[in-house]
């Protein structure tokens, strides 16, 4: 019997032994930075006539896709070949490496809302060339949202025969 009782009270002190465990707190966290991304689509004019008495104009998409909650700004550069300063700066398309030129604008949709149409008023640029930024609101989600953009060819430009190109720099910015 005395074995057993041994054996017992040996038992007993291993588990309160192994009872007294200590406990502690480990703060856990993460920080999601707003991010954007951007796809943008061409802006083909197609075929431009020169004695049509009416301006060309054509549309196109950007989409954007932000962090939910993240806001931002779409900004259109002034393009490879503009003309003037300012407010005043005049997008240009040109014919390769010659002096003709074809004068156009790009212009903000109806609203800031996605998917707005074209009104043909608000010059796009980037807050100091060709018209002001467009300001979209928060994202409701990490979806994309499409936004128009407008662009117009003035009616009535001289301009020889050729193929004309530009290229303008699209920005969104948180």
């Amino acid at each position: 019997m005395k074995i057993s009782k041994i054996s017992l009270a040996l038992a007993i002190g291993f588990a309160a032994a192994s009872a007294s465990a200590q406990t502690a707190n480990m703060a856990v966290s993460a920080t999601i930075a707003g991010s954007c991304s951007l796809v943008a689509n061409p802006l083909a004019f197609s075929v431009y006539d020169p004695l049509a008495g009416s301006p060309l104009d054509v549309a196109t998409t950007v989409a954007v896709t932000c962090t939910t909650g993240a806001g931002a700004t779409l900004a259109m550069g002034p393009g490879q070949n503009v003309t003037g300063a300012g407010a005043g700066a005049q997008r240009r398309m040109r014919v390769g490496a010659t002096a003709n030129y074809l004068n156009y604008s790009i212009f903000q949709p109806s609203g800031t809302a996605p998917g707005d149409a074209c009104a043909y008023t608000a010059g796009w640029g980037n807050g100091t060339t060709a018209g002001a930024v467009l300001a979209i609101g928060a994202a409701p989600g990490p979806t994309a949202r499409s936004y128009n953009v407008c662009g117009r060819i003035p009616a009535g430009q001289s301009s020889a025969i050729g193929s004309y190109v530009d290229t303008v720099v699209v920005t969104v910015t948180l």
